[in-house]
């Protein structure tokens, strides 16, 4: 599998987390979750694009793709 799939999966996962926590949260982590879900689609799209090196970078790192972005303030 590439990395660019295994990027796509991870990401994948994210969402799909936030969407399963999103049923459980209040209406605060609804915009989190629009946030990280336009987010999500913009990488996906744009996914080509982006060096292998980083997405293996990405696909690595310790922490959440998503929350990572979320938690810079990259929303």
């Amino acid at each position: 599998m590439g990395i660019k799939n295994k990027f796509v999966k991870k990401i994948y996962a994210e969402l799909h987390q936030y969407k399963e926590l999103d049923d459980k949260q209040e209406s605060k982590e609804n915009s989190k979750l629009e946030k990280c879900s336009c987010t999500y689609k913009g990488y996906v799209s744009s996914a080509d694009e982006i060096s292998d090196m980083l997405l293996m970078n990405l696909v690595n790192q310790g922490t959440s793709i998503l929350e990572s972005i979320y938690d810079e303030g990259g929303f």
